[in-house]
């Protein structure tokens, strides 16, 4: 469709029967969109630049995101989307608190241009591995990795704080590269139960 926008909350919500959306004009969705469209396995929004709260929150079915224009994803926005595996995010600059909390099959996220990861955006998120660096990421909140399991290592050449637990249960991270700046602020226990 050409609708560049929705109202004000909740405009596709619990569509059951819903499988795809074409918005390609679409450049902002409010908050809980497509929450809860249990058979929705894909979207196309090009143009979108930015995601409010809980707006593809419990879409257990969504496959893959593609947001290439985005530059926001609100708090919950994909919290409880089970089979969402990957997403491919390269200019969002902020990835709101429990964005992907939950997402059990997520094993690729491209983050290149992110800035602050906040609390609990990858909670559990039990396959996520990242292949990039995240160049410009300069916050992690709180159990923003929290146990993330098949996390290996993780590159942040620009990182200034790292919260309390933000990659406690990461069993399998064994190497962290940290830029020449160093971090500023690095809270208790960030790293617990790490290698």
């Amino acid at each position: 469709t050409n609708i560049p926008s929705f109202g004000k909350y909740m405009a596709f919500s619990d569509c059951s029967t819903l499988q795809s959306a074409d918005l390609y004009d679409c450049t902002s969705l409010t908050w809980g969109a497509f929450q809860s469209c249990s058979k929705l396995t894909n979207v196309n929004l090009p143009k979108l630049s930015s995601l409010d709260d809980q707006t593809f929150w419990n879409c257990s079915s969504l496959q893959g995101i593609n947001l290439p224009n985005c530059t926001y994803v609100g708090s919950t926005a994909f919290d409880k989307c089970y089979s969402l595996s990957y997403a491919i995010l390269s200019n969002v600059s902020y990835v709101g608190e429990f964005a992907f909390d939950s997402c059990f099959s997520l094993y690729s996220a491209d983050l290149r241009n992110v800035q602050v990861i906040g609390e609990g955006a990858f909670n559990h998120c039990s396959r996520l591995n990242f292949s990039t660096p995240l160049y410009k990421c300069n916050v992690i909140g709180e159990t923003a990795f929290f146990y993330c399991i098949a996390l290996t290592s993780l590159e942040l050449p620009s990182i200034r704080s790292i919260s309390r637990y933000a990659f406690e249960g990461c069993r399998s991270l064994s190497k962290i590269i940290i830029g020449y700046s160093g971090v500023c602020s690095l809270s208790s226990s960030a790293f617990y139960g790490t290698k």
